[in-house]
């Protein structure tokens, strides 16, 4: 008789759900489901949510008085003589709400249970027992262990938190919408085509048994808490490296954008360029919601890098509730910041992309001064413009006529705002020029087939027009090497940029009669440099 009562919970501890395939504990319950569900016809493989509660592991929770007293009562009112009480069978030695032996549950059947009918030592069904030659084990009844003053609308949640607890329990059973008992195993047996559709009094939204089966629930055993701390440790680490990383940098070009935008709002706005310094105010908003975005990485990677130190010092063996208490607790936070840096590093991630990025192809050659669709006797001045800011940027000219390529045609142009990296702002269509013709210490570097044939100018102290005058030979056609390179006291000069395939044979001067849709609302000419 023991030994049938071993193989049966053997059997029903290899009982298992993963990944929402069902697996069977021998070869005779699975005929059985097969029996059941003999048409599968209509069968298909679907996920089974699982309820994990690893933090709660081998702790002991307090439960009120009036349970102690009750199993007191019991204990002093049953008469069974038992020489080995099996799993279930010695109510008084049941302390629920206690050890916390199980971590989990799944759904695994709908049944008509004969545990449930023929397993019942002590309930309703008692009359009905029929094991005890056989295993020598009972369920348990929830309404039987827990005083009435106590029990709590029945859900699946509330029975796994009774269930959990009793020793030798592998499974629970809710039944009726409102009945909950906990099984070592459990046993199909002829029923009827009922279905499991009694709504749980506790959480409508979910069903509790039906009114002639149960829903069956297995519970799974408290996993090692070395192993989950290894785990947790590890995947702490992993996404704390790329978080550190990618905030780091991301903090690093949101602070040079906001002193690039500083710099040139004060630059331009002295020069009376009000449309440039607006640009530059909006770089100073972009820049403050890259650091934000940086900023909620680095706090996340923060609190993960003191989550797995203090994991990495936590040292078994983990046989005492508090330590173990305290090692589910650090995990659990690990899981919640790791959600929380997933998706702070993906966040950051597409900031970085959004405002920066590093290119060794010359992608600027594609790109003119807008002043050469305008007037090219001004095309190589230094200059600005304004229009539909599709996004500000940070990075050389280059890396800004990149940015723009990968906007496709959603981006005519850029203006970039000058040194060898700055703000640079990607328009989708541009209203406004301001070309600034007396910049002193100007100096263009010339480019061996730059498309205006020039002489080298290299000294200081030249002004607009004597450059201009060393370059009224214009070499017609596309362009050979891009755009001339434009220097101002030795810095690259701040230039309005747009896509030459996308404006060459037009012409983007100002149309008074409005006819020209592409063509610029304003082109001023300022007699002074914006420096």
């Amino acid at each position: 008789m023991a030994a049938v009562a071993v193989l049966a919970i053997l059997l029903a501890q290899t009982s298992n759900v993963a990944f929402g395939v069902q697996t069977y504990p021998s070869k005779i319950s699975k005929a059985l489901h097969q029996s059941h569900y003999a048409d599968h016809s209509g069968e298909r493989i679907v996920s089974q949510p699982m309820h994990l509660f690893k933090e709660d592991c081998h702790t002991k929770k307090p439960f009120p008085i009036l349970a102690h007293m009750a199993a007191k009562v019991l204990k002093l009112n049953l008469t069974l003589n038992l020489s080995n009480p099996g799993a279930g069978t010695d109510l008084a030695k049941i302390e629920p709400f206690v050890d916390m032996l199980k971590d989990g549950y799944s759904e695994v059947a709908c049944i008509k249970d004969y545990m449930y009918h023929h397993g019942d030592l002590h309930g309703g069904n008692k009359h009905e027992y029929e094991i005890k030659e056989r295993s020598n084990v009972s369920i348990v009844h929830y309404n039987m262990v827990v005083p009435k003053e106590d029990q709590k609308a029945m859900s699946h949640t509330v029975c796994f938190d009774f269930c959990r607890g009793v020793p030798d329990m592998l499974f629970f059973g809710l039944t009726a919408g409102r009945e909950c008992y906990c099984i070592p195993f459990f046993q199909m047996m002829a029923g009827d085509s009922s279905k499991c559709d009694a709504v749980c009094e506790g959480e409508p939204t979910t069903m509790c048994g039906g009114m002639a089966k149960s829903t069956i629930m297995e519970m799974h055993l408290c996993a090692d808490t070395a192993e989950d701390l290894e785990a947790a440790s590890e995947k702490a680490g992993d996404i704390n490296s790329d978080l550190k990383e990618v905030g780091e940098e991301l903090m690093k070009v949101s602070e040079s954008l906001q002193d690039a935008s500083a710099a040139g709002q004060k630059t331009f706005g002295s020069a009376g360029d009000p449309a440039a310094s607006d640009l530059f105010q909006k770089g100073k908003v972009a820049a403050g919601d890259a650091e934000k975005t940086a900023d909620a990485a680095l706090d996340v990677s923060k609190t993960l890098g003191e989550l797995k130190e203090k994991v990495d010092g936590m040292e078994g063996p983990f046989t005492k509730m508090d330590v173990v208490k305290e090692a589910e607790e650090t995990i659990k936070k690990i899981d919640v910041q790791v959600n929380e840096g997933e998706a702070a590093l993906s966040a950051a991630q597409d900031a970085l992309a959004a405002i920066t990025t590093k290119t060794e192809d010359d992608v600027l050659k594609q790109y003119y001064p807008i002043m050469y669709f305008v007037d090219k006797e001004f095309a190589d001045v230094p200059q600005s413009c304004s229009g539909d800011l599709l996004k500000v940027a940070f990075g050389s000219a280059q890396d800004c006529a990149a940015l723009c390529d990968a906007e496709l045609s959603k981006c005519s142009g850029f203006f970039y705002g000058g040194g060898k990296e700055d703000a640079c702002f990607l328009i989708t269509t541009f209203k406004s020029v301001t070309y600034f013709t007396e910049c002193k210490s100007f100096v263009q570097v010339e480019k061996p087939t730059a498309f205006l044939q020039r002489a080298n100018v290299t000294t200081g102290n030249a002004t607009a027009a004597n450059v201009t005058a060393h370059a009224l030979v214009k070499k017609e056609g596309p362009p050979g090497e891009g755009p001339p390179d434009v220097e101002v006291d030795g810095k690259d000069a701040a230039m309005c940029y747009v896509k030459f395939t996308t404006f060459s044979g037009t012409t983007l001067k100002p149309d008074p009669s409005g006819k020209c849709k592409k063509c610029l609302k304003t082109a001023d000419k300022a007699q002074r440099c914006y420096k």
